[in-house]
């Protein structure tokens, strides 16, 4: 099958045009395919790459967002991102930061105001480095949820963490709700569908 110019900019703008190909088997969507077997593939290196320059320097860390839940889709390369979100204590962050500057990566400073994350850069891929997993503004009682977020995680390998399934969860929905607000963010409705579907 094929979907008009409309429909195509609608699921180009949620990030859902990956799934055409696979969906409908019509070589004219293969390029969107593709391209993010490719991308994710890039995705994948940096983000062990990185585990690498942590755990040889003992930087607790782990994954969340779309870098831990691409992982649970049955093809990974249909579950588009835009960056690598990643979380350290606030106590190791300039540690942190300082170990990817020092590994090429380049600091993005469009993002230096954020509240809770600065961005680095690294072949044109960005790298969201929490270092509080919520903004300063919210709720107090989710805030205090997610104020030792390692204590919700378990270790995966040496110094990688992973944090728990449920608080991951509740962690996309508040993130979810935020994307709404812009209009953005359907993509997270297959994510909880494989986070129910694959995850405890």
């Amino acid at each position: 099958g094929r979907i008009n110019d409309k429909e195509l900019n609608l699921l180009i703008d949620q990030s859902l045009q990956t799934l055409l190909y696979p969906v409908t088997n019509n070589k004219i969507y293969k390029k969107y395919y593709v391209s993010w077997v490719i991308k994710q593939d890039e995705f994948y290196k940096i983000q062990d790459e990185i585990t690498n320059i942590f755990n040889e320097n003992n930087i607790d860390h782990f994954y969340i967002k779309g870098s831990v839940l691409s992982k649970i889709y049955d093809d990974p390369s249909v579950r588009t991102r835009g960056d690598i979100d990643l979380y350290v204590d606030s106590k190791d962050f300039d540690k942190a930061k300082s170990l990817l500057l020092s590994n090429g990566y380049k600091l993005d400073t469009d993002n230096i105001d954020c509240m809770h994350h600065e961005s680095v850069t690294k072949n044109g891929i960005e790298i969201e480095l929490h270092f509080r997993m919520l903004d300063s503004d919210m709720d107090k009682n989710i805030s205090k949820l997610y104020s030792d977020p390692f204590k919700l995680s378990k270790i995966e390998n040496k110094n990688l963490y992973k944090m728990d399934d449920t608080y991951h969860l509740i962690y996309c929905i508040i993130h979810f709700g935020r994307h709404l607000r812009h209009g953005a963010g359907l993509r997270y409705i297959l994510d909880y569908y494989y986070m129910f579907l694959k995850t405890n």
